[in-house]
């Protein structure tokens, strides 16, 4: 059974690619590039710093409410 490896050749010689392969690159790089692309959200933040932002806002509303409160004892 072979472990599926594909040499690409040394720094000195490296391998020749077909143009079916350079074209299978460019679409798979071009693929990463729409998706990095898509994931940044108002004026280039990601979707992380987005949630993390509205936990930030939510936390400090939920605090202001905590303290309008009146505990009843």
């Amino acid at each position: 059974m072979s472990s599926g490896f594909v040499s690409s050749g040394t720094t000195d010689q490296p391998i020749e690619r077909d143009d079916e392969w350079l074209k299978a690159q460019q679409e798979i790089e071009a693929t990463r590039r729409r998706k990095d692309e898509e994931s940044r959200q108002d004026g280039g933040k990601t979707l992380y710093d987005t949630l993390q932002a509205n936990k930030g806002e939510h936390l400090k509303s939920s605090n202001c409410q905590v303290g309008k409160m009146k505990l009843r004892g």
